[in-house]
């Protein structure tokens, strides 16, 4: 044997072998290393589980204390005195165990939530709603307006209610009609129109008329007992007095079909010269005008009439007519307050649902540059927000008087007074282009739905007064509520 070749042969195998082992080395030490890797990460996730099981169980399990610099320094962790101990294989807690010992468990019920049977004005209230959210949006903006039969049917003179009244009513589903004497030939035809008209609309309507004690025109018309005038009235200073005369009057309203007056007048004599509100109020004693009014309004109510009051915030410092033109007060609202606004609220007290707001500037009053039927500040500032009238109807005066058509068309001023808080307009100069106008307001999001849909509430509460919900239901086609608690 060739000793070289024996000892070159020696030195390659000693080589391969060295190779080997070195590999042999390295991968023992990987495998430890990531041996360790896996040690750690499931002391870490043992560690986090922990921590939540802990808080899960309200802190009644201690977690081991890890020392995280033996760990990695390659020896076993340490812990202190704990429940449980942590190895390769960490125990785990026998919280089956501890959860089926005798001690009773602590339960936690979620609090009832208070209920209570709805009661009659809730559920009414929820009916009125759910009859307002089922008309078309086009009804909903028609139902703001008192109108004319003349303005709605297009003719001259309207002295019945036929075809052309019908075909205006389902197109235009007005709130209301306001009549006057040119309407009136004679008792029966008056009382024939107001009866199909009631029977046409779709919806309930208010027929009315702006009839005063002493003042009205149905008592000439068709020959009925006259009334004194509030302003006679007042000087006998009987609070009585008042009632018997609106009564008198709204028995013969009722018996012709009228539901709504404009006639009564809340309004106290500041001005003694003031010769348009001389007759027409119950005198200067805001305690005494009051008194009367709230009878009159009893009057009316006990008769099934609605009351409007007129002409907030009051008309009896000025001399000026707005029928004519532009008409200021000086008036500051401190005297109002103790003086007018007294008298006005004895009749709302009393159950006057409707408030008729004055064109007159009042800029003591409502702080604005504005009229008062077009005052942000005055009807929602003031009379919802500080007096709390939130299920008054506010409806503005005429908008035909020439202290409002001469200034403005009647779209705006029909949208300047809703958006200021008024419910209902009565007699736009131009009724289609006032419904255009509101009706594309409402589309552009200049007036909002919800401002109109809680007009209609209010004015529907007063509509529907008397009916039951079920009543209400029916009449809206609507299924009512399981408000038994049964629904499933």
């Amino acid at each position: 044997m060739d000793d070289n070749k024996y000892y070159h042969d020696m030195d390659r195998m000693l080589s391969e072998a060295d190779l080997a082992r070195e590999r042999r080395r390295k991968l023992h030490k990987r495998n430890r290393i990531i041996a360790w890797i896996s040690f750690i990460g499931m002391i870490a996730f043992l560690f986090v589980g922990g921590f939540f099981l802990v808080k899960a169980l309200g802190g009644s399990l201690k977690l081991p204390h890890v020392d995280l610099k033996t760990m990695f320094a390659g020896s076993a962790p340490t812990q202190t005195t704990v429940s449980a101990s942590v190895s390769a294989e960490p125990e785990k807690p026998d919280i089956v165990e501890d959860l089926t010992n005798d001690e009773q468990d602590i339960v936690v019920e979620p609090a009832e939530p208070e209920t209570h049977e709805p009661t009659e004005q809730e559920l009414f209230d929820a009916a009125v709603e759910a009859y307002i959210q089922a008309m078309p949006v086009d009804d909903r903006v028609a139902g703001l307006f008192i109108v004319s039969p003349e303005q709605i049917t297009g003719v001259d003179t309207a002295v019945r209610a036929g075809e052309g009244t019908k075909a205006a009513l389902d197109k235009y589903a007005v709130g209301g009609i306001i009549y006057s004497d040119k309407n009136m030939v004679d008792s029966e035809q008056f009382k024939t129109m107001l009866s199909k008209t009631a029977e046409m609309s779709r919806y309930p309507i208010f027929l009315a008329v702006d009839e005063e004690t002493g003042h009205g025109v149905m008592a000439g018309k068709f020959k009925l007992t006259e009334t004194v005038s509030q302003g006679e009235t007042g000087k006998t200073a009987d609070p009585e007095r008042a009632y018997t005369e609106e009564n008198r009057l709204a028995m013969y309203l009722k018996e012709y079909g009228i539901n709504l007056n404009f006639g009564l007048s809340a309004d106290v004599l500041t001005d003694p010269e003031n010769a348009p509100a001389a007759d027409r109020t119950f005198g200067s004693d805001p305690a005494v005008v009051g008194q009367m009014t709230a009878l009159s309004v009893r009057a009316l109510k006990d008769n099934g009439i609605t009351a409007a009051l007129k002409f907030f915030p009051g008309e009896g410092g000025v001399t000026g007519d707005t029928s004519q033109g532009l008409v200021t007060t000086q008036r500051t609202l401190e005297e109002m307050k103790e003086c007018e606004f007294k008298s006005f609220a004895a009749g709302i007290d009393a159950g006057a649902d409707m408030l008729l707001v004055s064109h007159i500037f009042a800029p003591n009053v409502t702080s604005d540059a504005e009229q008062c039927s077009r005052s942000k500040n005055l009807l929602t500032d003031i009379l919802r927000m500080e007096y709390g009238y939130d299920d008054l109807i506010i409806i503005t005066d005429a908008l035909n008087k020439a202290a409002i058509s001469e200034y403005y068309d009647s779209a705006e001023t029909v949208i300047t007074s809703l958006k200021a808080g008024a419910d209902m307009v009565m007699l736009p100069e131009n009724f289609e282009e006032a419904y255009n106008g509101v009706s594309d307001a409402i589309k552009s999001g200049v007036v909002s739905i919800d401002r109109v849909n809680a007009s209609l509430k209010r004015i529907y509460k007063v509509k529907l007064r008397g009916k039951s919900p079920a009543e209400v239901y029916a009449m809206a086609g609507i299924t009512p509520p399981d408000v038994s608690g049964n629904n499933q």
